[in-house]
């Protein structure tokens, strides 16, 4: 899953410490995974099997829009797909 929000199309430089190519943050063929896209408030997060693997705070955060899941090159299947609608306290 990629989070992208290109407010400046010219500068989309990845920095080193979003670049997670490291064995353990690689997706593992044939396995089942849960995940959790976290986006409440300000709050943008990622977890796959309940390990956080990005976490921002945005200053100007989108109030409204689409998601999607993009893949390429995969089979993945998505199982038991929730939405809930989370709120600041």
């Amino acid at each position: 899953m990629r989070a992208t929000k290109a407010r400046n199309a010219l500068n989309r430089t990845l920095l080193p410490e979003h670049d997670l190519n490291v064995p353990t943050d690689l997706l593992t063929a044939n396995a089942t995974q849960t995940i959790q896209a976290i986006a409440c408030g300000k709050l943008i997060a990622f977890y796959r099997d309940g390990r956080r693997l990005f976490e921002y705070n945005d200053p100007h955060p989108y109030t409204s829009g689409w998601f999607a899941f993009r893949t390429t090159q995969n089979h993945m299947e998505i199982r038991g797909f929730q939405v809930w609608e989370l709120t600041m306290k």
